[in-house]
């Protein structure tokens, strides 16, 4: 609910954080030291789990309905607490207390590099030792679902890298199933992650 994050971030930057709101996960190195998510189904503790394995060192507090708060914490929530009625009194709290916990320790996040199977010049991939010739649009969506891989990235952060602003979330889908078939087999790698986009596995796909 983006009002209601709008309104969550102006309290907790009138109590000292540094504070905004997004409708996209935030990635490492962007210095965001606690995550205050929104969850209000099964399908979006997805939206924990990829903090957690994406991010490493970002705590994370849940907002969740009753009936999610185990779950929320099963997926890798350090704290929750309740969605409705939301007390920004008590999130702020919450979130100072996650704050002062040491981080954990975790490995810096690798430099992203673009695969040696991928060439820019003239937009193509190595398959099986031949070389596909893909559009822009399709090459954009690999190389960045490529220079991630293993890690989940939702649609909204693929539109605001590879699509211009605006884009309609059904457009990442689409390229995904055409992108799919012009790699035949091997673009099984491209992993949908059901509530969040998609994901890359390397095991799967057949470069050499």
């Amino acid at each position: 609910d983006p009002s209601r994050g709008t309104s969550l971030a102006a309290h907790l930057a009138r109590e000292g954080f540094t504070a905004s709101s997004s409708l996209t996960p935030p990635e490492p190195g962007e210095g965001v030291a606690v995550a205050v998510v929104c969850v209000t189904s099964e399908a979006e503790l997805a939206w924990v789990r990829h903090l957690r394995a994406a991010t490493g060192a970002v705590r994370v507090l849940a907002l969740t309905p009753d009936h999610l708060r185990v779950s929320a914490f099963e997926h890798g929530a350090d704290d929750v607490t309740q969605l409705a009625p939301l007390s920004a009194r008590e999130v702020t709290l919450r979130a100072r207390s996650l704050w002062r916990r040491p981080a954990p320790d975790v490995a810096a996040p690798r430099e992203l590099t673009q695969p040696e199977w991928l060439r820019a010049d003239d937009r193509s991939v190595r398959v099986r030792e031949q070389w596909v010739q893909l559009s822009d649009v399709e090459f954009g969506l690999l190389r960045a679902l490529a220079v991630r891989a293993g890690h989940a990235i939702s649609r909204e952060r693929l539109v605001e890298q590879v699509w211009d602003a605006g884009t309609q979330l059904r457009t990442v889908d689409s390229t995904v199933k055409r992108l799919r078939l012009r790699l035949g087999e091997p673009g099984t790698a491209i992993e949908t992650v059901r509530g969040l986009g998609y994901r890359f596995n390397p095991e799967r796909f057949g470069a050499s």
